[in-house]
């Protein structure tokens, strides 16, 4: 699992060595500029290279296809072996409890039962497909920046200096959707325990014709969680936008120090 890793990685960075040099074979000159005639042999090598190279997209493709699917496969296994074994502890752990436990208001039936099928699925994070998007960024970004030092490394440390920046945006930003699920898991434990009470007593409602209380109460405390969330998720996408709009700003000392190359700054 851990080569797979490696190897999504670095297909980031394979991907734009092979485009460099794509570039490259196809800026070659098949005409002398200064006698107009054609080069000896300028279309084979242009042809050659350029076959070569693409090629080497396709084996690039192959390698990233099998990296994926292994990965995939691997993570999701993982992901449910953890989820199992976590909901069995919990369960066999709710069946210790005194009676005092089952006794609170946040331990109503409706609550644990959400628990047991919602909450413990975060735990899939640990070891599913978010945690092999963060190894996978993890090892593109340290093999993007070892490539870049080794081609350019005056670029290469302008455009590294940035990083900082954009993750402590990408920090605050899931800081404050953290923050924001924490709110609402409180909020829509009491709705569903609510939902689940009246759902289980639902002949006692209905003897009493108290449906539409239900319904309304219900409502109420939906939409009340959703106005209190509107402020969290404006945050967050404030938050998510500075992000992405650094990537503009990482372009212009690309470009300026390209422009500057060619006069001998490089």
């Amino acid at each position: 699992m851990e080569m797979t890793v490696r190897n999504l990685g670095k297909g980031v960075a394979a991907t734009a060595v092979f485009f460099a040099k794509e570039i490259i074979s196809l800026t070659t000159p098949l005409v002398n500029p200064f006698t107009g005639q054609p080069v000896p042999g300028a279309v084979h090598t242009l042809r050659h290279d350029v076959d070569f190279w693409s090629l080497m997209y396709l084996m690039l493709a192959f390698v990233q296809l099998l990296a994926y699917c292994t990965q995939g496969i691997a993570f999701a296994f993982c992901s449910e072996r953890l989820i199992h074994r976590v909901r069995d502890r919990a369960f066999r752990t709710m069946l210790r409890q005194d009676i005092a436990y089952f006794d609170r208001e946040e331990n109503t039936s409706g609550s644990l039962t959400s628990f047991l099928s919602t909450q413990t699925t975060h735990v899939a994070g640990l070891s599913g497909a978010t945690l092999g998007t963060i190894l996978s960024v993890l090892t593109t970004l340290i093999a993007a920046i070892a490539l870049s030092i080794a081609i350019a490394w005056k670029l290469a440390l302008v455009c590294t200096a940035t990083i900082p920046v954009l993750l402590g945006c990408g920090f605050f930003r899931f800081w404050l959707l953290a923050q924001f699920q924490t709110r609402a898991k409180k909020a829509y434990e009491s709705s569903a325990s609510y939902a689940c009470e009246a759902t289980s007593a639902i002949r006692t409602v209905a003897s009493l014709t108290r449906e539409n209380d239900v319904l309304n109460h219900y409502t109420d405390a939906l939409n009340s969680q959703a106005q209190a969330s509107l402020r969290s998720i404006l945050k967050s996408s404030l938050l998510y936008a500075a992000a992405q709009s650094l990537m503009p700003l990482l372009r212009t000392p690309s470009r300026t120090q390209s422009c500057a190359g060619p006069l001998g700054f490089m």
